[in-house]
């Protein structure tokens, strides 16, 4: 095998499989793995977006099940290698702003970031975004409560389609079949079918919260991830969030 010949694209991908193979019984730390990196001539940054992505592809989202209604609270995890401090909270912010377009609040509790939509008369969503510093790496936490939402398709749907099926079940059992005992029977039945109606709007609004959350939790994760890459720069960083301060646009 002659030293200067040259390997593919794809031939490179296999080797370097196969060589990781090899290392299968050994662990390695991120800054093992950036040492080995720069060694091969591979920028230390895209090792760093790599971890991230992994993590990021293992958090499955966690959805506790409530039983018949469904799932009443949604959320998704980020693990980040590398410890995010506080001059990333303003990036970290206007991200969150830029996607939810939801009216919040930031507080900064130690060196932890928690954002908070805010309701208004009962109205709106129960968002809430944790950034938590860790000793080698950072948690990106998003979370929403969709309880009132549930409350308000259940309620809506089957507190309002009962009437109207008592306005024509009643006629058409006593009036019209002549037989009364079946009254319980269409109800059950019309009960029934506006729980599995309520159901299926359920789920495909929570389907589509969920594709939203998990956007906000690859959002917040790749700011935190460009904010350590340009850490290891000697450019200027980020400001710093104040905390208690309103992240509502101007």
């Amino acid at each position: 095998m002659a030293d200067d010949e040259r390997y593919t694209e794809e031939e490179v991908g296999l080797i370097l499989s196969r060589a990781a193979a090899a290392q299968a019984g050994r662990s390695m730390t991120l800054p093992e793995l950036e040492a080995a990196a720069s060694e091969a001539g591979i920028d230390t940054a895209l090792v760093r977006r790599a971890a991230s992505d992994i993590r990021s592809r293992s958090d499955a989202p966690a959805v506790p099940s409530t039983g018949v209604f469904g799932p009443t609270i949604l959320v998704y995890e980020r693990r980040v290698p590398g410890r995010v401090d506080a001059g990333a909270w303003q990036d970290i912010v206007s991200e969150i702003k830029r996607r939810t377009k939801a009216e919040g609040g930031v507080e900064q509790l130690g060196k932890e970031l928690v954002w908070a939509s805010r309701r208004r008369n009962g109205v709106g969503r129960e968002l809430q975004v944790v950034v938590t510093p860790r000793r080698d790496h950072t948690l990106v936490r998003v979370e929403e409560r969709t309880g009132a939402l549930a409350g308000g398709v259940y309620g809506g749907i089957m507190g309002g389609t009962f009437p109207f099926g008592l306005g024509w079940i009643l006629p058409v059992c006593i009036a019209a079949l002549e037989m009364p005992v079946l009254i319980p029977v269409f109800l059950v039945a019309w009960v029934y079918g506006a729980y599995l109606f309520s159901r299926t709007i359920y789920r495909t609004v929570l389907s589509t919260r969920q594709a939203e959350l998990e956007s906000l939790a690859n959002g917040v994760s790749e700011v935190c991830c460009d904010f350590l890459d340009s850490s290891s720069t000697s450019g200027p960083s980020p400001r710093s969030l104040p905390a208690n301060r309103d992240s509502n646009d101007a």
